[in-house]
């Protein structure tokens, strides 16, 4: 399982804490974010400007976090 920060363009700004969650993919980490959330999309992965859900895997070290992969942006469909 790897550690996920979930951006929510929907619901929050860049300054916002954004949720941690845990789970084997990106896309896993935001459908249960969203699931917590009450929401049901259907997403779809996307690099245009209409994405609105990020999930970047991290590793934290010594309280700081650092990034661990590359992020993935969807796009709910």
């Amino acid at each position: 399982m790897k550690t996920y920060q979930i951006y929510d363009g929907e619901n929050s700004s860049l300054l916002d804490d954004h949720p941690i969650i845990e789970a084997e993919t990106g896309k896993e980490a935001i459908e249960e974010y969203l699931k917590k959330t009450n929401r049901n999309y259907k997403l779809k992965m996307s690099a245009g400007n209409d994405v609105l859900f990020s999930a970047t895997p991290f590793v934290e070290k010594g309280g700081m976090r650092y990034k661990n992969g590359n992020s993935v942006w969807y796009k709910k469909v």
